[in-house]
């Protein structure tokens, strides 16, 4: 599913989305492909259900952003510092 159907069909919602095509380019992910696992009204409820599946599997390329968003622009940030000891 692309960022406009999900747009679309979850209008005014906070999605968790998982991308099932991306790359990385300058910096930012493009994200061709992908597939929504939840929405909700608020804000928290998107956050708490985000952490919930990225405890449950780290390895997913999850997200959750605001159906407002026009485009998904994903900067990457390179983690430096330590994990837990």
């Amino acid at each position: 599913m692309l960022w406009e159907e999900v747009r679309e069909t979850h209008l005014n919602k906070w999605v968790v989305i998982e991308a099932i095509d991306a790359y990385s380019d300058n910096n930012y992910r493009i994200i061709h492909d992908i597939a929504v696992i939840d929405y909700f009204d608020d804000s928290m409820e998107a956050f708490h259900r985000h952490s919930e599946l990225h405890k449950q599997n780290p390895n997913r390329e999850l997200y959750f952003f605001h159906t407002s968003r026009k485009k998904l622009d994903v900067e990457e940030i390179k983690w430096t510092g330590l994990s837990k000891i």
